[in-house]
C-alpha cells in the first residue's frame, strides 16, 4: 500500500526550479536539461571568476530560469513565423546583434509558413509580418523579463536576483534589451549568458567551438 506519510524532506526551491526549467527547455526547442547544464557551467565559471556567494546563487537561478517568461508570446510568434519552436531553436545559435542574419532567418521562416502563397502574396505577407517585428524588442522582450521578475518576487528571491532576471536579454556590448553594458550588468547575468552560449556552441561543435566563442 502506498505510504502517504509526510515524513519525507520538504521540497527544496532549487528542485522545483530545476523541474520547471525542463518545461522551458521544451518550450525553447532545446535539449532536455539544457538549462540545468547551463546552470552547472554558470556556477563553475562564477567560481573561477571569484564571484561572491550571493552572485553565484543569482547566476545559478538565472541560468535555470532564463526562459521562464519566453512562451508568453507563443501565439503571436507562431502567427508570424509558423514553426516558432524551430525558430527558437535556431535563434539561440545566432548572434542577434547581426541584424542581417537575424532578418534573413525570420524571412526564411515566413516563406516556409506561407509556401503556398503566390510571389505577390508572399511579398505582401513578408512586408506585413516584418512590420510587426519591432514589437519583439519594444514589448515582448521586456514582457518576458517582467514575468521573470514577478515570479522571483512571489518566490521571495532577494532583490539582487530580481534585478538580475530583469537583464536576461542584456549583452556585454550594450546591444541587448535593456541596452546595458559593462558594470551596469550584474556579474551573475554575465556569467549566465556566457554559460548559455558556451553550452549551445558545445552542443553544435564541441569544446573547440565553445572555447572559441568564450575567447
Amino acid at each position: 500500500m502506498p505510504d502517504y506519510s509526510t515524513d519525507s524532506p520538504p521540497l527544496r526551491l532549487a528542485e522545483l526550479m530545476a523541474a520547471l526549467s525542463i518545461a522551458t527547455d521544451l518550450g525553447m526547442g532545446q535539449p532536455i536539461e539544457y538549462a540545468m547544464t547551463t546552470c552547472i557551467v554558470a556556477v563553475r565559471l562564477g567560481e573561477a571568476a571569484g564571484l561572491s556567494e550571493a552572485d553565484l546563487r543569482d547566476a545559478y537561478y538565472e541560468a535555470l530560469l532564463r526562459y521562464i517568461g519566453c512562451n508568453a508570446d507563443t501565439y503571436w510568434l507562431s502567427s508570424i513565423v509558423g514553426d516558432e519552436i524551430a525558430l527558437r531553436t535556431e535563434y539561440v545559435k545566432i548572434d542577434t546583434a547581426d541584424i542581417e542574419s537575424t532578418v534573413e532567418m525570420v524571412i526564411r521562416y515566413i516563406r516556409q509558413a506561407n509556401a503556398s502563397a503566390s510571389p505577390q502574396q508572399l511579398a505582401q505577407i513578408i512586408d506585413q509580418k516584418m512590420a510587426e517585428l519591432p514589437l519583439v524588442t519594444t514589448s515582448f522582450f521586456p514582457g518576458h523579463c517582467e514575468v521573470a521578475r514577478r515570479l522571483a518576487t512571489r518566490l521571495n528571491f532577494p532583490e539582487s536576483f530580481v534585478r538580475t532576471v530583469g537583464q536576461m536579454y542584456a549583452r556585454w556590448d550594450g546591444q541587448g534589451v535593456p541596452a546595458l553594458k559593462g558594470d551596469a550588468i550584474t556579474p551573475a547575468t554575465l556569467v549566465a549568458l556566457l554559460a548559455q552560449d558556451a553550452v549551445v556552441l558545445y552542443n553544435m561543435g564541441g569544446v573547440a567551438a565553445a572555447t572559441a566563442m568564450a575567447r
